[in-house]
């Protein structure tokens, strides 16, 4: 590497390149990695330029490589050459994308599958599906997963709907009148809506959608979209939002995948109220607060620990709600509130059962 003229920020003058062999602990393994930057030979400070440093992380990440026994961005270069394939070539032998190919030779650590089929492919094979996880697009086999898929819906023991931040949520039914009592139903699935819609906290495409359930039964996405009049190419996104809003708000939900369209599956959604009224009636019992304690409690029970902005974050509630509900599972010592955790930062709220 061509020598730069580089100063010691310690006013000793002219620092050098030096060779070293270092001592380096990456992913819990300690790896012996050979090092050129520059070191002041009087205090010892170290410095890099800009491409030392790039050397220095493939350094490191090819001496990781050979002490799991993985191969080397190096190896994988000479193998390929040897045999006289292009990146592209070998991306194609591999059914992986040629930018997978340029990561690994340039020093980005490949897992041991990929590191396993990059052997066969490198030892004059192809690579096939069962080794890189790709699977050619096949209608049958989409249709046996949904129809599995559809099965569990029909159990009535998950409840499936965009729920948690208006994502697909797979939840047990036995939680769901938890959830019910925090929305915006209140007993009557016919009128309920119109009082949304005429206070301006329900979209016209939303109830529209809703209507269209309400007098018609289940129907697939495809023919519901035409009942709420929604098949304008400009109505595709307000129909997709008007979906989630519902489910959101627990009132409408999947209930089975139908073969309809031109992929041949499709959702339909019914009215939750009619679809599963044992859901309705328990969460004609629950209080608010008592909702989102038992849902809190089972959060903490899930995943032990997490702060108060992580609540916000995935249920979208009020913080002052959060606390209310957080203060009185603290008060039945299920929970510890204001814990300060080893390498974290800020306050946290803790699962008391992870201190004993």
């Amino acid at each position: 590497m061509k020598e730069i003229g580089m100063s010691c920020p310690n006013g000793h003058g002219k620092i050098v390149i030096k060779k070293v062999r270092k001592k380096v602990a990456f992913r819990g393994i300690n790896i012996i990695v050979p090092i050129e930057q520059y070191i002041c030979q009087v205090c010892g400070v170290e410095a890099s330029t800009i491409d030392q440093a790039a050397d220095i992380q493939k350094a490191i990440s090819d001496a990781y490589r050979k002490a799991v026994n993985l191969l080397t961005g190096k190896e994988i270069v000479d193998k390929r050459k040897r045999l006289k394939l292009t990146q592209e070539a070998l991306a194609k032998r591999m059914n992986v994308g040629i930018a997978s190919i340029k990561r690994w030779e340039g020093g980005t650590i490949q897992s041991k599958s990929m590191d396993h089929a990059l052997r066969i492919a490198l030892g004059g094979q192809s690579v096939g599906d069962s080794c890189t996880g790709n699977r050619p697009f096949s209608i049958p086999r989409i249709k046996l997963v949904l129809k599995e898929f559809e099965s569990i819906l029909g159990k009535h023991i998950w409840y499936y709907g965009k729920i948690l931040r208006k994502k697909a949520t797979i939840i047990s039914m036995s939680i769901a009148p938890y959830f019910y009592a925090l929305s915006e139903n209140y007993g009557s699935p016919e009128e309920d809506y119109l009082t949304m819609y005429e206070q301006g906290r329900m979209t016209q495409e939303a109830k529209a959608v809703y209507e269209a359930l309400l007098e018609n039964g289940p129907l697939d996405s495809i023919t519901l979209r035409k009942s709420a009049h929604l098949t304008s190419k400009d109505s595709e996104s307000r129909f997709t939002r008007a979906l989630s809003d519902l489910q959101t708000d627990f009132k409408i939900m999947p209930v089975a995948v139908v073969d309809a369209g031109s992929w041949h599956y499709s959702f339909a959604y019914d009215i939750v109220a009619r679809h599963e009224p044992e859901v309705i009636e328990k969460a004609r019992f629950l209080g608010e607060l008592d909702a989102r304690q038992r849902i809190i409690e089972l959060y903490f029970r899930s995943v032990g620990a997490a702060q108060s902005r992580d609540l916000v974050k995935l249920f979208r509630w009020m913080p002052r709600d959060i606390e209310q509900a957080v203060g009185r599972l603290v008060e039945q010592g299920i929970i510890c509130n204001h814990e300060m955790l080893d390498g974290q930062s800020g306050e946290w709220i803790v699962l008391n059962e992870l201190f004993q």
